[in-house]
């Protein structure tokens, strides 16, 4: 993919795009169980190199035993729970210079996808994000 520009006219193109800030923007996934989650995406450069991060909100710390978490790593394919601020997120960063209109896609439903499955069991089947 050419840019950060082409990624977002991309994900305009396939998903529900509800914010664009220039440097983020988030693409709602809507279900037929009525459940919604939300994916934010946003680029950021480090070691030499322009990367793209998706991050979905799972839900608060105290909901999730910190065990729990790691021992859930180990079954991911796609991104990565991390502890942000009180809250636990999955995460997935690729290089920008490399990334394909499938790259873009896939983390994004992946995502969606996992981090609206535990939220719904770690939330007591609320929908929060």
């Amino acid at each position: 993919m050419a840019g950060w520009s082409d990624v977002k006219a991309l994900a305009k193109a396939k998903f529900k795009v509800t914010h664009d800030d220039g440097d983020t923007f988030e693409v709602l996934f809507e279900y037929k169980t009525g459940r919604h989650q939300k994916v934010v995406v946003t680029h950021f450069d480090a070691f030499e190199c322009t990367w793209v991060r998706f991050r979905s909100m799972v839900c608060r710390k105290d909901e999730m035993d910190p065990s729990v978490a790691l021992a859930w790593n180990s079954e991911f394919s796609v991104g990565a729970l991390a502890l942000m601020d009180d809250h636990y997120a999955i995460l997935h960063s690729t290089p920008l210079d490399t990334l394909d209109p499938e790259e873009l896609e896939r983390p994004l439903r992946i995502l969606a996808y996992v981090a609206d499955k535990l939220e719904k069991d770690y939330t007591r089947g609320n929908d929060i994000f």
